[in-house]
């Protein structure tokens, strides 16, 4: 069977590349186009999200398709960390150029079988400060198959010139931003910070807000680490710091470290939510078989954890309730990221 899905999606790939007749442009209500093989995609939309499906499925493996969609009200950095905190786990992050602009991205595997999940997600921005969000996804058998036309069919994005902004690299650090709009898309860290922190103790410092992220380094106590104003809480309720440390963008516990000046950091709430989209129940593990522990009404706000997909192909979230953990279906909540 496995050998037979992957002669499938080489045949599929290469039927796709001799199929240039096949190929349909497709200009979206969102501001863009591209260009698709009708033949293999079929595209959908409801005026809000964009969806490019491959239309032959292999049994007992994620679906492989597109969906773009746009975002208001994020900046460049709260969309990536949002994102990377949606897909509970590390991954590698890079940027691409899409339509002449510098697009940053997020690819992350859920596993090392055959059938396992791969996705990728590109944030583009945009004029007015919004982001068009690209999410492709394909399983780890066809990535030199599927998911290399997939990619293929994104670069092929292409934007209107009045929906471009104008965008500059920071000579600092590296990162862009846009034009006049400087401070919304884009925070430096090589730039000096509002204030210091000092551990009070050694203390490890992660690559995200909690203790289920990777240790980076440890510190000793005394080590002056600079304050990169934000702050974020974890679903134990533990306030972390984000700092520099030689260079680095790491975060620290409140618990072990306090600013160098006498005054009190203002505790900012960063974290991602799922709100509940219908009356729905909470359970003890991300699945229809495990016991309900509670149950929630429409629009209920929960703090998001982690993602988990079940053995029918839903996709559970992990979020925080009454001092511990629960799991909601995404059929029945949704993040608004």
């Amino acid at each position: 069977m496995r050998r037979w899905i992957a002669f499938l999606v080489v045949c599929l790939w290469s039927l796709s590349i001799c199929s240039i007749a096949l190929a349909e442009i497709y200009v979206s209500t969102l501001e863009y186009t591209m260009t698709y093989d009708a033949e293999l995609y079929s595209c959908e939309s409801d005026g809000q999200v964009d969806v490019y499906r491959w239309k032959e499925s292999a049994s007992n493996a994620p679906q492989c398709f597109m969906s773009i969609s746009m975002l208001t009200g994020y900046s460049m950095r709260e969309a990536m960390d949002g994102l990377k905190l949606q897909a509970g786990q590390d991954g590698i992050s890079g940027s691409v150029t899409l339509s002449g602009i510098n697009a940053e991205t997020f690819r992350f595997y859920e596993g090392t079988a055959w059938n396992s999940r791969v996705c990728e997600y590109a944030c583009v921005p945009m004029k007015n400060g919004e982001i068009l969000l690209i999410e492709t996804d394909w399983f780890l058998e066809a990535e030199e198959g599927i998911g290399r036309r997939l990619m293929e069919m994104r670069d092929t994005l292409s934007l209107s010139a009045q929906d471009m902004p104008l965008m500059v690299q920071c000579e600092i650090c590296g990162g862009w931003y846009e034009e006049g709009n400087i401070f919304r898309n884009h925070v430096c860290p090589a730039k000096e910070p509002a204030s210091e922190l000092v551990a009070t103790a050694s203390v490890n410092l992660r690559t995200g807000a909690g203790l289920s992220y990777h240790v980076v380094t440890c510190v000793s106590k005394g080590t002056r680490l600079a304050f990169m104003n934000e702050t974020r809480t974890d679903e134990r309720g533990a306030v972390w710091y984000r700092v520099l440390h030689k260079q680095k963008d790491v975060w620290v516990s409140s618990k072990y470290a306090k600013p160098t000046e006498n005054h009190e950091i203002p505790i900012v709430d960063n974290n991602v939510y799922v709100v509940t989209t219908a009356s729905v129940n909470l359970r003890k593990g991300p699945g229809l078989d495990y016991n309900v522990i509670a149950s929630v009404s429409a629009s209920s706000k929960l703090m998001y954890i982690a993602r988990e997909t079940d053995d029918r192909g839903t996709v559970w979230y992990e979020v925080a309730y009454n001092n511990g953990t629960a799991w909601v279906s995404s059929k029945y909540a949704r993040i608004p990221c």
